[in-house]
């Protein structure tokens, strides 16, 4: 069976096949557009919380687990976690900033997790540029040497940068460098504001003219090289009309808070039910919320099949459109303007 097959048939049947956990927002960075609420409190997830909810969801059928943060290297038991869901079987991934990978952490996590992939946040092609997002001075050249060491020591790695207002001008040389270093590199355009409601973030989304130069510039990179994602929304989009649902989003996968409130997704902040309460299985098979997420995304794929060419390409979150525009069921300004220049680019290509 082919992944986007299988991927399909656990959409459709509501087969819980992925898990992310935001194990602490604590971080050595300070970028700008974080969406975390660092002031949030809780009882927070303890080690045995964690690894009874993993045994439970891969009874169900998990087989994807993502760390997160924050920074989830700045959590107390990431190792201890992570070497566990290892021997589970658990396929692992790692979104982290970098910043702490010198090679004994580069060593150590290599030989204790052995990720499927490492998620690295690029934010510019220059020193000053990624340093003024980070808020860290020092930290892209630190990136840089800690990048060749991961790859040195074998670690599978991607790049994933967020488009700016501050590096939007970047675009070609965040492409460049990942080339240079041999890495894949995947951009969104998409800033929200922070879960604490805090819209600051917002104040460095990118123009429409930046969103217009990615889509155009990427439309130049060959079919094949698998640098070449558009703004597709390929983590949570389905792949054909054989997908019941637009997202994933409580439909194979959920998020889980360091305080062990269940999420439709790491967009989508509205709880399902809590950890400390109740079972990961009678959440998925109970929730009220989830079975409305569900019914949304639903009715979204219908949507968004019935308004055409390229609408399915769009990469709209509803998650971001309920932030927005107050109902995740209505294109938010950004997702109307990305269609546009996404049918736009279509028509210059067939004329």
């Amino acid at each position: 069976m082919r992944y986007k097959d299988l991927m399909a048939e656990t959409w459709n049947r509501h087969i819980l096949f992925s898990l992310m956990l935001e194990l602490t927002y604590s971080c050595n960075l300070e970028c700008f557009y974080c969406y975390n609420d660092v002031e949030a409190t809780g009882q927070r997830m303890e080690l045995h919380h964690y690894l009874g909810f993993l045994r439970e969801a891969q009874s169900m059928g998990a087989m994807n687990l993502t760390l997160t943060g924050g920074e989830p290297l700045a959590s107390p038991i990431f190792f201890d976690l992570g070497q566990a869901a290892k021997d589970m079987g658990l396929v692992i991934r790692i979104k982290t900033n970098g910043h702490s990978l010198d090679e004994a952490m580069a060593l150590r996590i290599k030989k204790e997790i052995d990720p499927f992939n490492l998620d690295i946040s690029l934010h510019g092609a220059r020193p000053e540029t990624h340093d003024r997002q980070t808020r860290v001075p020092g930290s892209f050249e630190r990136l840089m040497q800690n990048l060749q060491t991961m790859r040195e020591v074998g670690l599978r790695v991607q790049l994933n940068a967020v488009l700016t207002a501050w590096n939007e001008h970047e675009i070609e040389g965040m492409y460049r460098l990942a080339d240079d270093l041999g890495l894949r590199l995947q951009m969104s355009s998409q800033v929200s504001a922070r879960d604490d409601g805090n819209r600051d973030p917002l104040d460095i989304a990118p123009s429409l003219e930046g969103v217009e130069r990615l889509l155009a510039f990427q439309k130049t990179l060959r079919p094949t090289n698998e640098r070449a994602d558009e703004l597709t929304g390929a983590d949570c989009e389905g792949d054909g009309p054989q997908v019941k649902q637009h997202c994933g989003a409580g439909a194979s996968s959920i998020t889980v808070d360091p305080f062990g409130n269940v999420l439709p997704c790491v967009q989508w902040r509205q709880p399902l039910g809590n950890l400390h309460e109740q079972s990961i299985s009678k959440i998925w098979a109970n929730s009220t919320r989830l079975a409305e997420v569900r019914q949304i995304t639903t009715d979204l794929k219908r949507t968004v099949n019935e308004m055409g060419p390229k609408a399915d390409k769009v990469g709209f979150c509803p998650a971001l459109a309920e932030q927005i525009e107050g109902t995740p069921l209505t294109f938010d300004k950004a997702s109307w303007e990305r269609l546009k220049i996404l049918r736009d680019l279509a028509e210059t290509k067939d004329s």
